[in-house]
């Protein structure tokens, strides 16, 4: 083989090897995959811990919603009509593979966990990682709080609003509702 053409067989080998990397880089980094459903949260957790938490409460109410790259569902108990009383939401999210190629694990996903700026937020042991913040900062009379945790795939965020509970015992109660969600997955 002359010399000419050992170099042309060359560079055309090195060109088809660089196309191949580019575009398996950009085949994969950009590929989407959508997770499953996850189950109706409403199912998830006890009647009898709604009842407890949420007394009087009317019907739950069920959401779910699907996009690119994950999708939940969520539960809403709210106290009786023209009451003062308590309010739970739970929302649960199973992640999937987005365009920006994260993947789909919970703890590494950016915005996964409730984290505002100004608030402090307070790590709850639950799951691969959790924080709890409350939302009216963190005075004695706080009794909205925000309580966030993953678990591989998966997502749970509860938001638990009731009076004359001490910060503990809401935060004691979110943690609990968490707790209910992984254990039923």
């Amino acid at each position: 083989m002359s010399t000419r053409r050992v170099v042309w067989l060359t560079v055309a080998i090195v060109c088809v090897l660089i196309a191949a990397s580019v575009g398996f880089q950009l085949g994969y980094g950009s590929a989407v995959v959508d997770p499953s459903a996850p189950p109706s949260v409403c199912g998830l957790v006890r009647p009898a811990v709604f009842d407890i938490l949420v007394p009087g409460h009317g019907a739950l109410t069920a959401e779910a919603e699907v996009q690119p790259s994950w999708s939940g569902t969520s539960c809403r108990a709210e106290g009786p009509p023209g009451a003062d009383g308590a309010s739970l939401f739970v929302a649960l999210t199973g992640y999937g593979r987005n365009e920006e190629g994260e993947g789909p694990r919970c703890a590494d996903r950016p915005g996964a966990l409730t984290l505002p700026v100004n608030r402090t937020n307070h790590p709850v042991p639950i799951g691969d990682v959790g924080t709890y913040y409350f939302e009216r900062g963190d005075q004695p009379d706080g009794h909205v709080v925000h309580l966030s945790s993953c678990l591989g795939t998966y997502g749970v965020y509860v938001r638990y609003e009731a009076r004359g509970v001490t910060a503990p015992a809401i935060v004691a109660a979110a943690t609990t509702v968490a707790r209910e969600v992984w254990a039923s997955l």
